[in-house]
């Protein structure tokens, strides 16, 4: 976050949205702020269009889920993924992601970075390659539990 600028507020419940590359945002919930800059959230299929508002927030629970992982806290403290609502966590503790950890005070607990969660979040929708990481199921190991890949998901030649 650059310098000067005030850190924005969040809290565990908020919803906010993620950018995709074509004006669209997703919907995620925060989770839990799990280290002193690492924060655990949940990645939805609920997508709004350019200018288009949060639907009542209790109309997004755990069937919209798609991904659940940690990540940087910077896109939410300067409001690159901005806050659009709040409702209790869509996700149970036991589900976090890392929970398994907290005993452990985090060892062994994993995070991506932002740009990780944005390309997830694009190949998802088809706007970009699902399968063009060193490992081609790398995306397809961050779905949630239970989620399959989409449908329109475009893949590589290879």
């Amino acid at each position: 976050m650059p310098r000067g600028r005030k850190k924005l507020e969040w809290s565990t419940g908020d919803f906010f949205t993620v950018p995709l590359k074509d004006g669209s945002r997703v919907v995620g919930q925060a989770l839990d702020l799990m280290m002193p800059n690492i924060v655990s959230v949940a990645l939805t299929d609920v997508r709004l269009k350019e200018g288009e508002s949060l639907p009542d927030p209790s109309l997004i629970g755990r069937e919209h889920v798609v991904a659940a992982l940690s990540t940087w806290r910077d896109p939410l403290d300067s409001g690159h993924w901005p806050i659009v609502g709040h409702k209790t966590p869509v996700l149970q503790r036991k589900e976090w992601p890392n929970e398994q950890y907290r005993s452990k005070n985090w060892v062994g607990a994993k995070h991506q970075n932002t740009a990780v969660v944005e390309a997830f979040l694009n190949a998802y929708h088809g706007m970009s390659v699902w399968d063009a990481w060193y490992d081609p199921l790398f995306f397809d190991k961050l779905l949630f539990d239970g989620t399959k890949r989409p449908p329109n998901v475009v893949l590589s030649k290879s």
